[in-house]
């Protein structure tokens, strides 16, 4: 048995979200030019239960490999970066914000590059982390 796959991300919907976030924080610091859109894991079910652990409040932290980026034509994550979240429908659940990140090559071969990266939940208002 094959693991469904997750539905396309609603790009248009995340990027109103994203309007919406900085609408809110107009507070004269600059934001970037568009966030991320993307999901957790690599199936339906992996992206729902990792997106319902952040928004519980459980998750603050993922890692990646570095090529994965370089493959999918992505930036690196960098502190202050933003990025939204979709669940397995492609709908958009919230935005996170890097926090702290570190870049690793030892995890599971000399030549395999890991990015870590820590994030809050920043919005909607109803799942976003304090201050």
């Amino acid at each position: 048995m094959t693991a469904e796959p997750p539905s396309a991300l609603r790009r248009d919907d995340a990027l109103a979200m994203w309007h919406e976030y900085v609408s809110a924080h107009a507070d004269g610091r600059p934001r970037d030019e568009g966030p991320t859109v993307e999901r957790f894991g690599d199936s339906a079910a992996l992206a729902d239960e990792l997106l319902d652990l952040v928004l519980a409040g459980t998750k603050r932290a993922t890692a990646g490999l570095v090529s994965d980026f370089v493959t999918d034509g992505e930036p690196l994550p960098r502190i202050g970066g933003h990025w939204v979240v979709c669940d397995s429908s492609g709908r958009p659940r919230c935005v996170l914000r890097s926090v702290e990140q570190a870049t690793r090559g030892d995890a599971w071969s000399d030549d395999l590059e890991v990015v870590f990266e820590r994030f809050s939940v920043v919005w909607p208002p109803e799942v976003a982390d304090p201050h």
